[in-house]
């Protein structure tokens, strides 16, 4: 029986444990791809709509777009590694690295991962609630881009700090085949 889940952080991980094993398990993704592409996406989409922002609301929003353009080149050219492995097929050499990995991150960046949900919680209830005349100016769908990039963020803290699933390839004692 599993233990018992006493923190945020240990459901969090736990579900972004459970999120790439239903990817991998039920759709054939490789949990890396998990890891890589929505977080980038996201980011990267957002800067559109910030742009869009921008011209619509108010030229500040310019800036912001800057920086989720430069995040999402910055992430392109740090994580070429993990680009790569997230195209090659799951497999027991690739579940050991990462597996590693992931048991540090858990253990020496709890705190980013508690900092990044507080950050969150509270940029949500700010963009959600009617505080300052500038956010009542904003849309609905403005309103959601500031939590989504945001949880994005969080979303990837927790899946390159979960477990990833054991690979189906028969490696099961550790010796892998190479050829």
């Amino acid at each position: 029986m599993k233990d018992v889940i006493w923190s945020p952080d240990e459901l969090l991980l736990h579900w972004a444990e459970k999120a790439m094993r239903l990817a991998y398990n039920g759709f054939g993704v490789s949990p890396l791809a998990v890891q890589f592409w929505p977080a980038l996406c996201t980011v990267a989409v957002s800067s559109v709509a910030f742009l869009a922002m921008s011209v619509t609301v108010d030229p500040t929003y310019l800036f912001v777009c800057g920086v989720c353009v430069l995040w999402t080149i910055r992430f392109w050219k740090n994580n070429g590694s993990l680009r790569t492995d997230a195209k090659k097929d799951w497999s027991a050499d690739l579940f050991r690295a990462y597996a590693v990995k992931a048991a540090s991150l858990r253990t020496e960046t709890a705190w980013v991962r508690y900092l990044m949900l507080m950050t969150a919680l509270v940029v949500t209830v700010v963009c959600c609630s009617d505080i300052t005349a500038e956010i009542r100016a904003l849309a609905t769908w403005q309103r959601c881009v500031f939590p989504l990039d945001i949880w994005a963020l969080v979303a990837l803290a927790y899946s390159w700090s979960a477990e990833p699933p054991e690979p189906g390839d028969g490696d099961r004692l550790g010796f892998a085949r190479r050829a």
